[in-house]
């Protein structure tokens, strides 16, 4: 086994490990000497992979997404329509994760996973980083409420919701509001697919959009 492929174990085993026994006790309450002795490594190699236990449960989440974003810019039938109905359904594929993250009051890791894979980064000019964080910050929310009420929806249902406007009832977004909010989440946070979206990649929506109702 080479270096790559012992830091690559050591990794799955913690992070198993560590999973495992969060379905048990809080994290705060698992101490790092116990789960390396449970998952059978040594703590020098622990602090060789990870800086605390919450970096594990980070790199796991940036992990499960960009596999997710992987497999959606492989998947031929793949566009800026119905990117939502994949990343839910990524979600409920994965819901004891983040099912985890939520009653262990650690939600925040979807939220930093989020601002990353959309580029919310300190360099972005005000206005660029306000549009995005409108954004991320609206889909954390719609995750963790539609996680915490049980998925009740199918992931299909969910894009539906986004896509659609239902009438007689006051909605943030319009269609085309909508359409160039997806179109710039997609072209940030999945370049190589920017060519689904040329028309909507640079046209931000405008916040005075955002309030209308039918």
């Amino acid at each position: 086994m080479n270096s790559i492929e012992k830091s690559r174990y050591v990794q799955q085993k913690i992070t198993e490990t560590l999973l495992n026994l969060l379905e048990e006790k809080n994290i705060e309450d698992i101490d790092i000497r116990y789960l390396c002795s449970k998952a059978g490594v040594g703590r020098a190699s622990f602090y060789r992979n990870y800086s605390s236990k919450e970096d594990v449960i980070l790199q796991y989440s940036n992990k499960l997404i960009q596999e997710w974003g992987t497999a959606f810019e492989n998947d031929p039938n793949s566009s800026p329509f119905n990117v939502f109905g994949s990343l839910f359904k990524h979600y409920k594929e994965h819901s004891s994760f983040y099912s985890t993250l939520i009653r262990q009051n650690m939600s925040y890791i979807i939220l930093d996973t989020i601002k990353k894979t959309v580029g919310l980064l300190p360099e972005l000019s005000n206005k660029e980083a306000y549009e995005k964080a409108f954004f991320a910050y609206g889909l954390y929310g719609w995750i963790c409420e539609w996680i915490q009420r049980g998925m009740q929806e199918s992931p299909e249902e969910i894009n539906q919701m986004l896509s659609h406007n239902q009438p007689n009832q006051k909605i943030i977004f319009t269609a085309s509001v909508f359409r160039k909010t997806i179109s710039v989440f997609f072209c940030n946070a999945f370049p190589c697919l920017s060519h689904f979206s040329t028309q909507y990649c640079n046209t931000s929506p405008h916040f005075s959009d955002l309030f209308d109702m039918i």
